[in-house]
């Protein structure tokens, strides 16, 4: 017990004036995505929303979707190129699966981690002429990449930046002339968590 007590006073200045952050529960964070139809349909569109992490595992997100469908072949339309817009909602599930590039660099050990996810999406075409038919449920699914080191930095412990590549499929296909179906992408997903000072 005396040897705890010793190497406590011994650390302590060194501790109190330095500087450990820590994150809270609370976070915020943006996100923008870039899809590429692979249908007969040359699709391509954008995403952007916000997003939140609760726990380790889930992040719903809250979004805009604009659509782009070049050489249509529908004597009805009167340009050949159609522009859709979309509200979505999604909640991803993650898991980190294992890391790559460890290494070390002066006090810090630094890593990249691999995760896979699983996302349900709910689209909503805008206007909103027919619920049933201009709505529809869809998934994506794929691999993301972030970086981790250790330390109590305040940068390093209030922003993560993951970068994530997906396949997005159709659940229900209620609508023709949807803008939406079997696709790939890329994401990049920004979080800002608040922290706090452990030390002090």
């Amino acid at each position: 017990m005396n040897r705890i007590a010793l190497l406590i006073i011994l650390i302590s200045p060194f501790v109190s004036n330095a500087q450990m952050y820590m994150r809270k529960k609370q976070n915020f964070g943006v996100y923008g995505q870039y899809n590429i139809g692979l249908a007969e349909k040359n699709n391509t569109s954008f995403n952007l929303g916000v997003t939140k992490q609760f726990g380790r595992y889930l992040l719903p997100e809250f979004g805009f979707r604009s659509s782009t469908i070049n050489n249509i072949d529908r004597e009805d339309l009167l340009s050949p190129v159609l522009h859709k817009n979309y509200l979505n909602v999604a909640l991803m599930a993650r898991i980190p699966v294992f890391t790559i590039f460890e290494r070390k660099k002066g006090r810090s050990c630094r890593a990249e981690v691999i995760e896979v996810f699983f996302a349900p999406e709910a689209y909503y075409n805008l206007p909103q002429a027919n619920s049933t038919a201009n709505s529809f449920l869809s998934y994506k699914t794929g691999l993301g990449i972030y970086h981790v080191q250790s330390g109590f930095g305040k940068r390093n412990k209030a922003w993560t930046i993951k970068l994530e590549g997906y396949y997005r499929g159709i659940f229900r296909q209620q609508n023709i002339d949807n803008t939406i179906n079997r696709e790939i992408g890329l994401q990049l997903r920004i979080i800002h968590y608040k922290t706090y000072d452990y030390v002090h």
